[in-house]
């Protein structure tokens, strides 16, 4: 740099300190404990300036404010219930760590429809018990009258996991 370039001019020519590149908040810090054992620790929280009604996002429809999903978690429990009290033991145990998809169709009014496979547990004998059982929990509740309207009846798939006696 010449000498008598002024202040701001020598500046421009001088080369930038380095500076230590600065992490991002909601990146993990590694914290170093001698070589192999080092784990990650969060970093500290930047704080989080009040939104305003402009950055608020718009809401999204709560599950348990959704008339179909209120129902359909009721209806899994009762059936859940019904069918731990009167699936024989012997077929539960056989088909440990299995997964059975059923399509099922209830009418408005709770009846029961249609049940099939979608995809089996490939085991013959828990897709038929699994079947069976839905036919004797029969009828359902009723469809809430929200969820009734306009709505003569109600498909869904049913996936069934058959958990072992550790699970």
């Amino acid at each position: 740099p010449d000498a008598s370039a002024s202040p701001a001019q020598r500046a421009s020519h001088d080369p930038a300190p380095a500076s230590k590149p600065r992490q991002p908040a909601n990146e993990a810090v590694i914290a170093r404990r001698g070589g192999a054992d080092a784990r990650p620790t969060p970093a500290p929280e930047a704080p989080t300036p009040a939104p305003t009604k402009q950055d608020t996002p718009q809401r999204t429809r709560n599950a348990l404010a959704d008339t179909r999903a209120v129902y359909l978690e009721a209806w899994r429990r009762s059936v859940e219930q019904f069918g731990n009290r009167r699936l024989p033991a012997a077929t539960l145990r056989s088909a440990a760590g299995r997964r059975l998809t059923l399509e099922v169709t209830v009418a408005a009014n709770g009846a029961l429809l249609k049940t099939r496979v979608l995809n089996s547990s490939g085991n013959a004998e828990l897709d038929a018990a699994a079947i069976r059982m839905l036919g004797q929990a029969a009828p359902f509740a009723p469809f809430p009258p929200k969820l009734r309207d306009g709505r003569e009846q109600l498909t869904f798939a049913y996936d069934w996991r058959v958990l072992g006696d550790a699970d």
